[in-house]
């Protein structure tokens, strides 16, 4: 008769393994800019359909993405259910950009005095005191 420790060295290989599959990193091919024809300067918007979660579920959906196999499935199914891939495919023809925090060059004279002018001109107050309209959302500054 087979005793539990039998059973205890293959089962542990067996986790290791799966453990280690699972953590291997996915290799995404980073693709060249695409030689097509310029569309129309109007952007593909498509409907996301994800799952929209809160509280409780969340918390589950969170823990359940991080079970080793089952997690990677689902996630994977949700990015190939929303073209993810063509995120990846832009993102990677954008690689000469970087990000800018600061202004390339300092303003000039005039553009620093008429900002200067302006925010001595700020009043929070005036702005708490804007009415609204609702119905459009335009503000009407007196």
């Amino acid at each position: 008769m087979a005793t539990p420790s039998d059973f205890e060295v293959p089962t542990l290989a067996l986790v290791l393994i799966i453990t280690t599959v699972a953590t291997l990193p996915l290799v995404y091919k980073a693709l060249a800019p695409s030689k097509t024809e310029q569309s129309s300067p109007v952007m593909d918007l498509k409907a996301i359909q994800a799952p929209r979660l809160t509280g409780l579920a969340l918390s589950l959906f969170a823990k359940v993405t991080r079970i080793p196999i089952l997690g990677k499935f689902i996630l994977q199914s949700i990015k190939n259910d929303n073209d993810f891939q063509h995120v990846r495919d832009f993102a990677a023809t954008l690689t000469h950009l970087v990000p800018l925090y600061l202004p390339l060059q300092p303003p000039s004279a005039e553009v620093l005095a008429e900002h200067t002018q302006l925010a001595a001109s700020f009043s929070i107050e005036a702005l708490a005191d804007t009415p609204i309209d609702v119905k459009d959302g335009s503000t009407q500054i007196y």
